[in-house]
């Protein structure tokens, strides 16, 4: 099997993340009294009700996603390598 690329995690990890993103703040637009404007300010330094803010929360979003990438890929890179040691497994009963 071959190896995880952190660029193709973080890719991947940024498309999911800034879909939802865009998903929710198009939410809190349409629903402002369902709003999670102190929620965003707590994960998105910086973040403002402006198109500057919620750019800044998109550019956050993809920051996050690579810092995701950059931990998860080599810890499960790692893990598989070591499972693709061990040799197959017969199936337990």
């Amino acid at each position: 099997m071959n190896p995880l690329r952190i660029r193709t995690v973080g890719v991947a990890i940024t498309a999911v993340a800034g879909i939802t993103y865009a998903l929710c703040v198009v939410w809190d637009v349409l629903l402002p009294s369902s709003a999670m404007h102190p929620a965003w300010q707590a994960f998105f330094p910086g973040f403002t009700w402006s198109v500057g803010g919620v750019a800044l929360g998109l550019v956050e979003i993809v920051l996050y996603s690579f810092f995701v990438a950059l931990v998860f890929v080599p810890i499960y890179n790692t893990l598989q390598r070591r499972e693709n040691l061990r040799g197959p497994r017969s199936a337990r009963a």
